[in-house]
């Protein structure tokens, strides 16, 4: 298709077809800058990845250090819903009953609602709320919720307005009054009553209870047919919580490899041509990535030395990259893809402090994971080597983007002078071509 008026029937000759294949040409450079930003941007957003993983695996390792895996864990259990426990604290292991025969409510009192013909006040204990001229029982409630320092909660129960106490028990009662309310009705708010171990009754402001057992707190839901019992059990690890976090980890920790591992293995594609080949093997024979590899299962096999454990490797408790199969390791234990062994792990939680203490849960004592952490901030730390070559990367780009803009800028002139070019030549054919028909006419009419 000709170009702005390159038309080429003066000339005989498809000259936008000309300026198309110069211009072609003259791109080649350009391309090959797009492939080059391909080529970075892919290169960016695996080093992004291995960086993200990277600090995912820190997280599930300082997981095996929290204070809150190591904890101790006590089961608290009802038998009767209508009596909730809780544990607070550590309690007293053993079993408790408790009757529940009156659960505490809020004292309630209940108006006729009249319109105020005039702007009115209503007196809640020492809170006053206005009212204006006309306000309908909706604009009551509404006045009386929003009231600071209120202690009632209104609401609109067909028709009549209802206020409640917004605390529980015999002290909950308040005094109301206004003009536009009429025909009280007062159910008075009472304590919850309680008995424990056949024990005295005893009186609760709310039906929320933690001085009845030390440690722990009884949420008192329901009247009991019968006394319900409560069992608080022995206090000791929690061996579930250790379990997972050390799945975590492991998790978290082959999934970095496995990702690392296959970024490294892919091949690039030699003297790539289009944007699919050049995405791909940008890692490929990586020194730094493979070095990282190398620290990591050095990390996780070396032994723990220094904080005077009875443990001192993590295959100690179970974690480890898996006995041979048919006297040859696996492709995943050359990789140093790490499993679990649940029962080595059981029989290792017999000492508990040993294992906390190898992987770095005491206070002031560095184990496992403060050493694969420190090995995780060598590389995503500030001035790490990842995020050195990230740094890197996007300050190629930057520069690259710079490089294309002039490129983008230069072939938009060279177009320009072509076209101009090739007009002026069309032009001048054209003019040529004009005089020599102009000629050959005086020519026969001379004849």
């Amino acid at each position: 298709m000709p170009i702005d008026g390159l038309t080429g029937i003066a000339s005989g000759v498809d000259t936008s077809a000309i300026v198309d294949k110069l211009m072609s040409i003259e791109r080649q450079s350009r391309e090959r800058m797009d492939l080059r930003k391909t080529a970075i941007t892919t290169r960016q957003t695996n080093l992004g990845t291995i960086q993200t993983k990277l600090l995912a695996l820190r997280t599930a390792t300082s997981g095996l250090r929290d204070v809150g895996t190591w904890a101790d864990k006590q089961t608290v259990e009802s038998s009767d819903t209508r009596v909730g426990i809780e544990r607070l604290s550590g309690a007293g292991p053993g079993g408790y009953t408790i009757s529940v025969s009156q659960l505490a409510r809020a004292e309630q009192r209940t108006y006729t609602y009249t319109k105020p013909a005039a702007a009115t006040t209503l007196s809640i204990g020492s809170v006053s709320v206005d009212l204006q001229a006309g306000a309908t029982i909706d604009d009551a409630v509404s006045a009386v919720n929003g009231a600071s320092g209120s202690p009632v909660y209104a609401t609109n129960v067909d028709g009549k307005l209802v206020l409640s106490a917004r605390t529980t028990g015999k002290s909950s009662a308040f005094t109301a009054a206004g003009s536009a309310l009429s025909g009280e009705v007062i159910r008075e708010g009472v304590n919850a009553k309680y008995s424990i171990d056949g024990a005295t009754e005893v009186e609760s402001q709310t039906n929320t209870v933690t001085n009845a057992i030390a440690g722990v707190r009884l949420t008192l839901k329901g009247v009991t047919a019968a006394p319900a019992s409560v069992t608080i059990g022995a206090p000791g690890l929690d061996k579930e919580a250790v379990k997972t976090k050390v799945t975590a980890f492991i998790t978290a920790y082959n999934d970095l490899l496995t990702t690392t591992r296959g970024m490294l293995d892919e091949k690039r594609v030699a003297d790539a041509k289009t944007a699919t080949d050049v995405s791909k093997g940008t890692l490929w024979g990586d020194t730094g990535m493979s070095t990282l590899l190398a620290r990591l299962r050095t990390a996780a096999s070396d032994t723990v030395t220094g904080n005077a454990s009875t443990m001192d490797e993590l295959r100690e408790i179970g974690v480890s990259t898996g006995k041979p199969t048919g006297g040859a390791p696996s492709a995943d234990s050359k990789l140093g893809i790490l499993v679990l062994d649940d029962a080595q792990l059981d029989k290792a939680l017999e000492d508990p402090q040993a294992v906390r203490k190898m992987l770095g849960g005491i206070t002031g004592t560095d184990g496992f994971a403060q050493r694969l952490e420190n090995v995780v901030k060598s590389y995503t730390g500030a001035g790490g080597m990842l995020t050195a070559r990230i740094s890197e990367g996007d300050r190629s780009l930057s520069q690259l983007q710079t490089r294309m803009t002039a490129e983008d800028t230069r072939l938009s002139a060279v177009e320009k002078r072509l076209k101009a070019q090739f007009a002026a030549m069309e032009s001048a054919l054209g003019n040529a071509q004009n005089q020599q028909a102009w000629l050959a006419g005086q020519i026969t009419a001379l004849g």
